[in-house]
């Protein structure tokens, strides 16, 4: 008797390598070739030398049919029929004696080499198993097959010599991984009844496993990561027994098919895709907190996006890690320029008490409105020597979804305030310029991440981000600030507002999380002085060559009073600047004039527009000292109105002044 292990086939003479199937040799050498359809299982068993089975013994499973139109009877042999009479002359004699003697025959096991096809004493063909008579292939039989008789019984014994190898029991593969939550099938094939093939799991909470006799399949499920063997018996008495090794694994990640995002701009411009991208990918793609992920963009189309047009970017997504199965898969990003009016925002939300942060805390929140732009503005420094991590979310408390559209202005985190103060104004204001931006959409009663930002101690995080509710009820959407400790040495984990180096896919962030908010919590949030109205300030001076030179002061004695009038916005840090400055020369020389920034109060950066041109970006400077934005030629007689955008930045020391004055 036989007993597969799924790996080696013991026997005292051969030694057979099993790797899901035991395969067997049929040797097709016909002196004279009959005209025999073998199916397709047949020719699996021609792969080992012949002398392989010499010893080899063989328990077919035995069955008979009839069928009366047309009559014909069959043997059949593990399975398949063997041997097919078509002579209607006692056609259910000769089915049953031939079944009998086979049936004996397989009793003690059958050489398959002892199937011979020979004559008898009177010439007359037949096949016989160890010289004892099957079945005779009469002279009616043959003609009823097309055929001689010698070949009628040169192809029933070649058949049966072939059916009688194939083993008990056969699986398509002795090992597999299932991923966790998924069903994975494995064919069976072989001489057992599938009705009578049993299985059994080793450990039933990784694996759970069935036998589905009619498809001759095993459907094994992965129920919880780990490693199983599903052992299969051929019959109750488990005769013949193969073990699958069954390994359930999680996916390294997930990853969506298409993840849309919207965007906002004239054009929205190329800092801003690039982040919608990265943010799509941040929604769309699941890795499993042990994953290592990389993502390639085989096509780098980061141009500017025009208004009211669609650009589809392929993200290739590549996830692995120890104990997870890899993936390999591709993300179509469908970006969406919609339209959105351009609106000026109607209060300055803004979180710098404390600046300096030496605890996890609540730093800010507030209520955002349908249809009102506001502008936040946050800027805080870690001053203990352990990493915080600085957390902004957008809370839907709401029974309705909400969208929301956000112009972002985030700087890596710096140990100079100043520089990361400039930074974070340089790319609110190159965004806002065009209106450039991305509309997220948060579901009922969800909270979505907006920045998730690693501070170490001593670092300073800062930007600026102006955000829209475009739909959905009043008083149903807020922000939220706040710092909780860090838990690694990364700098930034990304979420949806980020700078394109920050990102890596990480897995610690998620696009929501649900739960209710109490009326007390959302009261706390609220409750706070630093929400300031109208964060615009003109300014207007005229300068003649020759005379005094103009100051414009920035953030001097003008500074917001905040809505409940208990705070002043010393410095207006994040209020839009328009000086309006003329210039004349009624001189009869040509002259240049200088438009100039100088600090007043300590160190300060700067950010400019002339007349919308090209953003101008200032490096610190102190007083006295003076940077000049830009030179202007004035022919003699000659006047001009000159338009200087700039802001107030934060980290820097405001107040600060425009200085003009020619050279």
């Amino acid at each position: 008797m036989w007993k597969l292990s799924g790996h080696l086939l013991d026997n005292k003479d051969e030694h057979f390598h099993n790797s899901g199937n035991v395969i067997y040799q049929l040797n097709l050498s016909f002196r004279r070739r009959a005209s025999l359809i073998l199916s397709p299982a047949l020719f699996l068993f021609s792969v080992f030398p012949r002398l392989a089975y010499a010893a080899a013994l063989f328990h077919p499973r035995i069955d008979q049919s009839l069928t009366a139109s047309p009559p014909a009877g069959s043997i059949i042999v593990n399975g398949q029929p063997a041997i097919i009479f078509k002579d209607g002359m006692k056609l259910s004699m000769k089915v049953q004696v031939s079944s009998s003697r086979l049936t004996r025959a397989s009793q003690n096991g059958i050489d398959p080499n002892s199937i011979k096809s020979m004559q008898d004493s009177t010439g007359a063909w037949l096949v016989a198993i160890g010289g004892q008579r099957l079945v005779t292939a009469s002279h009616t039989e043959a003609v009823s097959h097309g055929m001689t008789a010698q070949l009628l019984a040169e192809s029933w014994a070649e058949r049966l010599r072939a059916l009688v190898r194939v083993p008990p029991l056969q699986v398509s593969t002795t090992r597999l991984v299932v991923p966790v939550g998924e069903v994975r099938t494995i064919t069976v094939s072989g001489g057992a009844d599938p009705y009578a093939i049993s299985v059994h799991d080793s450990d039933p909470s990784v694996t759970t496993s069935s036998m589905i006799a009619s498809d001759r399949q095993i459907k094994i499920v992965g129920n919880a990561p780990g490693s199983s063997s599903v052992m299969v018996d051929s019959d109750p008495n488990a005769s013949t027994t193969i073990r699958i090794d069954v390994r359930v694994m999680k996916y390294a990640a997930t990853v969506d098919t298409t993840q849309s995002t919207g965007l906002t701009g004239n054009p929205a411009n190329q800092n801003v895709v690039e982040q919608a991208l990265w943010s799509a990918v941040a929604h769309g793609v699941r890795p499993d907190q042990a994953a290592a992920v990389s993502t390639y963009v085989p096509d780098k189309s980061f141009d500017s996006l025009p208004a009211n047009t669609v650009r589809t970017i392929p993200v290739v997504i590549k996830a692995a890690g120890n104990s997870l199965i890899a993936v390999s898969d591709k993300l179509d990003v469908v970006l969406n320029n919609d339209s959105v009016p351009v609106q000026q925002a109607v209060s300055l939300l803004y979180s710098n008490n404390p600046e300096q942060i030496r605890q996890t805390e609540e730093l800010f929140g507030a209520s955002l409105q349908p249809f009102n732009s506001e502008r936040l503005v946050y800027h805080h420094q870690n001053s203990t020597s352990r990493s915080l991590e600085l957390h902004i979310d957008l809370i839907n408390a709401g029974s309705r979804t909400v969208r929301i559209q956000l112009i972002p202005g985030a700087a890596l985190v710096g140990s100079d305030p100043v520089q990361v103060g400039r930074r974070a104004g340089v790319s609110f204001l190159t965004n806002l310029r065009t209106d450039s931006g991305m509309i997220e959409s948060i579901g009922p009663e969800t909270t979505l991440p907006i920045l998730v930002q690693r501070v170490v101690g001593g670092t300073t995080a800062s930007g600026i981000i102006q955000l829209q509710q475009l739909d959905g009820p009043r008083d149903s959407a807020f922000i939220h600030i706040y710092c909780t400790e860090g838990d690694g040495d990364d700098e930034a984990i990304p979420a949806l507002i980020h700078n394109l180096f920050d990102f890596q896919p990480m897995g610690t962030y998620a696009a929501q999380q649900g739960g209710r908010f109490s009326p007390q919590f959302l009261s706390n949030l609220t409750s706070n002085s630093f929400i300031f109205d109208n964060p615009y300030r003109d300014l207007f001076g005229k300068y003649e060559i020759g005379k005094k030179w103009l100051y414009l002061r920035l953030g001097g004695g003008d500074g917001l009073v905040s809505e409940d009038k208990k705070q002043t916005l010393y410095g207006n840090y994040g209020v839009s600047y328009t000086a309006h400055v003329e210039l004349s020369n009624p001189t009869s020389d040509a002259k240049d004039v200088v438009i100039a920034f100088a600090a007043e109060a300590g160190d300060a950066a700067g950010v400019f527009v002339i007349n919308n041109g090209p953003l101008i970006e200032l490096d610190p400077t102190l007083n006295p000292d003076e940077r000049i934005v830009t030179k202007i030629h004035l022919a003699p007689g000659e006047s001009q109105s000159v338009r200087v955008d700039t802001m107030p930045l934060s980290g820097s020391a405001y107040p600060a002044s425009i200085v003009v004055h020619a050279l």
